[in-house]
C-alpha cells in the first residue's frame, strides 16, 4: 500500500543510541521522551540516491511533521505542498535540532506535550550513510 518497508530500530544498536544522544543533546522546553525509531525504505529510493554516494558533506536533519501527514509522506516521499508557504516562502523545511521541527507538528492539548513524528534525513541511503 505504501511502498515502504518499516523496520523497529532495536533501542540496543548504536544506530539507536546516536539519535538518542543527539535528541538528548538538544535543549526542548517540551520535555519530550524519544519513543522508537523506525528505519524506513522507500521503494526505489536507494537507487535514486546513489548517485551522491560520493558527497562528502553530510548532516542528520530533522523534519517534524503531524500524524495526519506521514502516511503520505512515506507513500509519495516529501513534496512541497500547494497551501505551504513558511516564514521563507513555499519549500520543506528541514532543522539541525528536533525541537525546532517539533514545532511543525500539530498539538493535540495546550497542556500536552505534542505528539510529532520526525522524519531524519541523509542524503544517502541508510546503509551506505551517517548511521
Amino acid at each position: 500500500m505504501l511502498d515502504c518497508a518499516m523496520e523497529l530500530i532495536d533501542k540496543k544498536t548504536t544506530e539507536f543510541k546516536l539519535l538518542e544522544e543527539y535528541s538528548k543533546a538538544c535543549k526542548d522546553t517540551r520535555k519530550g521522551a524519544l519513543l522508537d525509531i523506525w528505519s524506513m525504505d522507500r521503494k526505489g529510493e536507494c537507487d535514486r540516491f546513489q548517485k551522491h554516494d560520493d558527497l562528502q558533506n553530510r548532516k542528520l536533519l530533522w523534519h517534524g511533521t503531524s500524524v495526519a501527514v506521514v502516511a503520505a509522506i512515506l507513500k509519495a516521499g516529501l513534496r512541497i505542498m500547494p497551501h505551504s508557504g513558511g516564514l521563507v516562502g513555499k519549500g520543506i523545511y528541514f532543522a539541525s535540532e528536533h525541537a525546532k521541527s517539533s514545532r511543525y507538528g500539530k498539538l493535540l492539548q495546550e497542556e500536552f506535550f505534542q505528539q510529532s513524528f520526525f522524519l531524519i534525513g541523509t542524503t544517502t541511503c541508510r546503509s551506505r550513510g551517517l548511521l
